[in-house]
């Protein structure tokens, strides 16, 4: 929650650094907190006030939707039902169950352990040994957030951590929530302890029974919802995309179900196109990967004009290109998913520049913004990590402050980058340079 992006910076470019605001208000999260990490309470409380003047029937709970001719209708648990043109699933994900059955006392899940109060206590952790399950953000927050209450806590996982510093994934563990490894390599009590055999659990039923400890489950989540369906309607959400590990659904052109015309998935569910590559699952990635769906369906299915530019003058593309490099927020959010398509129209001789388009569907969207025939050839403008033969993919501790990493080519760090794509889809790649301000003024 970065408010501050320095002195005579458009919005625009704030919100590369603003994480959880919404793009179509007027308000963002640094209206109701300053602090760089601020409370989820203080996320919630904006997100209350953004939907004040909406229509959201609440406390509301879905079993499922059918078909009625051309309609999607909506059933609701109470027995109600709505129909629709357009269905949006943006139901987010759910909270794995643990790996063994939470039937004993002191079992708890990442949803389900005991609140804490105001000095970070609470009767199932005081002075008593505490074991969480797993390997993510929530596992290393919650060791954390009980390190004041417990005697000990023993964090547990079958894979090593990944850290979002190194493999440029935001979803991996943030260093921030690393301090565990402080406490138990400095010796207080705390461990954090790699088990890649793990019994199906009886490691940790052992554990827990030898140290009369507490356990906490922060095992993942998945996007399918469909053991909360009524069986016999449609879930709301479909298939499951095994390449993202079954957590976000299957889609097809701009987020829309793989069965279902005009069903569209939004939100976290979008994520399965850029999983563990984009921060599509995540506010801040998108929120653009919405922005560009909406302008999609309008177009489409309502006539609407898709958004365009239009340049009479190279200058004039080359002037607005390097803007976009130094300000464009959903580029350098959704690098390397997210990028702006450029096309020269010869038989009008001028340029057409599209913004924000994710780039599995540039045809779809040049063919909706004028351009019939696929094009001889378009670029596409945005930002990428770079990867080299020596670094092809996350980065070490080590090489992290190498002299060494900057002189690389093409650059490791977020660059600009251009891509020439001609009729057959064959690619030829121009990387910018990186710059540590991020700025890309000179």
């Amino acid at each position: 929650n970065k408010c501050r992006s320095g002195k005579g910076k458009s919005r625009d470019f704030a919100l590369r650094h603003d994480w959880n605001s919404l793009l179509a208000v007027n308000s963002s999260l640094c209206d109701f907190a300053h602090e760089f990490y601020a409370s989820a309470d203080k996320l919630v409380e904006y997100l209350e006030d953004v939907a004040k003047p909406l229509r959201i029937a609440y406390n509301a709970t879905v079993v499922g939707s059918s078909r009625q001719g051309d309609l999607h209708v909506v059933h609701l648990a109470d027995g109600r039902a709505w129909s629709c043109q357009h269905l949006v699933v943006a139901t987010g994900f759910m909270h794995e169950p643990a790996p063994v059955d939470p039937v004993e006392k002191d079992d708890y899940t990442y949803e389900t352990f005991p609140k804490l109060d105001a000095f970070g206590r609470a009767p199932f952790c005081d002075d008593r040994e505490v074991i969480v399950v797993g390997n993510g953000n929530a596992a290393f927050e919650t060791a954390n957030m009980l390190a004041g209450c417990a005697s000990a806590v023993h964090q547990m996982f079958r894979r090593p951590p990944r850290f979002s510093a190194l493999t440029h994934y935001v979803g991996d563990v943030r260093m921030k929530s690393f301090e565990n490894i402080d406490r138990y390599l400095l010796k207080s009590l705390d461990s954090v302890l790699h088990v890649p055999e793990w019994h199906d659990g009886l490691l940790v039923a052992g554990m827990k029974k030898e140290f009369d400890a507490a356990v906490i489950y922060c095992t993942g989540f998945s996007g399918d919802n469909s053991a909360a369906m009524d069986p016999s309607l449609s879930p709301l959400v479909g298939p499951m995309n095994r390449s993202a590990k079954s957590k976000f659904p299957l889609t097809g052109v701009f987020y829309g179900d793989v069965n279902q015309e005009r069903k569209w998935y939004a939100g976290n569910l979008m994520h399965g196109r850029d999983y563990r590559s984009g921060a599509g699952g995540f506010i801040h990635g998108f929120r653009y990967l919405i922005d560009s769906q909406v302008n999609y369906i309008l177009s489409k299915h309502y006539g609407y004009m898709y958004p365009r530019l239009i340049f009479s003058e190279a200058s004039q593309v080359i002037d607005h290109m390097v803007s976009r490099y130094q300000n464009s927020s959903a580029l350098y959010q959704m690098h390397g998913h997210v990028r702006d398509m450029l096309v020269w129209k010869a038989t009008e001789r001028r340029y057409m520049y599209l913004e924000q388009i994710p780039r599995y569907w540039v045809n779809e969207s040049l063919k909706l913004a004028g351009v019939d025939e696929p094009a001889p050839c378009h670029c596409e403008i945005g930002f990428d990590y770079g990867h080299t033969e020596s670094v092809p993919g996350a980065w070490e501790f080590d090489f992290v402050f190498s002299p060494g990493r900057e002189d690389q080519t093409p650059s490791l760090f977020l660059h600009p980058v251009i891509v020439a794509v001609d009729s057959a889809g064959n690619q030829e790649l121009f990387h910018g340079p990186e710059d540590f301000r991020a700025s890309w003024t000179d």
